[in-house]
C-alpha cells in the first residue's frame, strides 16, 4: 500500500514538473526582456540626469565665488584672461550705477548663457545686473531687480566692436551704454544695429595671414627696388655710352642709392604696418 501511494506521489509530482515547464519556457524570455529593458532605461536616464545636473553644480558654484567677490575670473584662460584682469572688470562695473555681477569664463557652448546667470542668480540670492563674458566678449547679460538696459548694451557692445576687440574692451563699452539709461541705450543699439547690419567693423588686429603678406611685400620691396636701380642705371649707362653722350657719374652713385633706397624701405615698413599687436590678450 505505501509502495503504492509512494508511487502516485512520484507521478504526481512528475506531472507538475512537465506541467510547469511549458509555463516557465514562455516566461523566461518575457523576464529577461523586461530585465534588458531597465537596464537600457536605466542607461540612457543618468546621463540626461548628470547633464541637468551639471549646470545646477556649476551654479552653486560660481555663485560662492560671487559672494566672495562680485568678479569672478577663470583660471582657465591665464593667457587670454588672466586672473590679475578682475580689477580691471570690477572697476569698469562700477560705472554701471547698479549691483553688477560678473562671470569670466572659457565658451560655454553646451550650456545656455541666460539659464546660467538665472540659475546662479537664484543660487546667490541678491539682485543685480548679471554679465557673462567668454574668452573673447559680453555674450550675455540679464538684470534682476534692477533697471538697467542690458539688452541694448549688449547690442551695442557686440554689434560697434569687431570680434577681436577683447572682453575688457567689450565689457567697457557695455558699461558705458547701460550707464547712458533706458532710452538713450535704445536708441544707441537700434542705431548700431542700421550701421552695421550684419557686417560688423574691421578688425583692431592683425591677424597671421595679413602678417604673412605684409612681410611678404616688405621682402619684395626690399630687395626688388634696389635691384631695379642697379639695372635701370647700368641700362642708361649703356645706352648713353652708344649715343656718345655718356656723362661721367660716379661708381659709388647707383649702389649708394640702391642702399638708402633698401634703407628707406627698412625705415618706413613699421611706420605703415604699423600693427604690433595680434590679439587683445597682453604680451607674456
Amino acid at each position: 500500500m505505501r509502495t503504492v501511494t509512494a508511487n502516485e506521489e512520484q507521478a504526481v509530482q512528475a506531472g507538475s514538473l512537465g506541467a510547469s515547464s511549458p509555463y516557465w519556457t514562455r516566461v523566461l524570455p518575457l523576464l529577461l526582456l523586461a530585465l534588458c529593458s531597465l537596464t537600457a532605461l536605466f542607461a540612457t536616464a543618468t546621463p540626461a540626469r548628470a547633464a541637468d545636473s551639471a549646470p545646477v553644480t556649476q551654479a552653486a558654484y560660481f555663485a560662492d565665488r560671487l559672494r566672495e567677490d562680485p568678479v569672478y575670473v577663470t583660471d582657465q584662460l591665464p593667457r587670454e584672461i588672466p586672473r590679475s584682469t578682475a580689477p580691471g572688470f570690477a572697476r569698469l562695473a562700477q560705472k554701471t550705477g547698479v549691483p553688477t555681477y560678473v562671470l569670466v569664463l572659457p565658451g560655454q557652448s553646451s550650456v545656455d548663457g541666460k539659464q546660467l546667470l538665472g540659475v546662479v542668480h537664484d543660487r546667490l540670492g541678491r539682485d543685480g545686473l548679471y554679465v557673462l563674458i567668454d574668452g573673447m566678449e559680453v555674450v550675455e547679460a540679464t538684470a534682476y531687480g534692477v533697471r538697467a538696459p542690458a539688452d541694448a548694451a549688449l547690442t551695442v557692445a557686440q554689434y560697434e566692436l569687431p570680434s577681436d576687440a577683447g572682453p575688457l574692451l567689450s565689457f567697457e563699452r557695455f558699461a558705458d551704454v547701460v550707464a547712458l539709461g533706458e532710452e538713450k541705450a535704445t536708441a544707441r543699439a537700434e542705431a548700431a544695429r542700421e550701421k552695421y547690419g550684419d557686417d560688423g567693423p574691421a578688425d583692431m588686429y592683425i591677424g597671421p595671414s595679413d602678417r604673412r603678406n605684409q612681410s611678404f611685400l616688405t621682402g619684395i620691396l626690399l630687395t626688388g627696388v634696389p635691384l631695379l636701380i642697379l639695372l635701370t642705371a647700368g641700362y642708361a649707362r649703356r645706352r648713353l655710352r652708344r649715343s656718345g653722350a655718356e656723362r661721367r657719374i660716379p661708381r659709388w652713385v647707383t649702389p649708394g642709392a640702391a642702399v638708402v633706397t633698401a634703407a628707406a624701405i627698412v625705415l618706413t615698413a613699421p611706420t605703415v604696418f604699423d600693427q604690433t599687436r595680434s590679439s587683445a590678450a597682453r604680451p607674456p
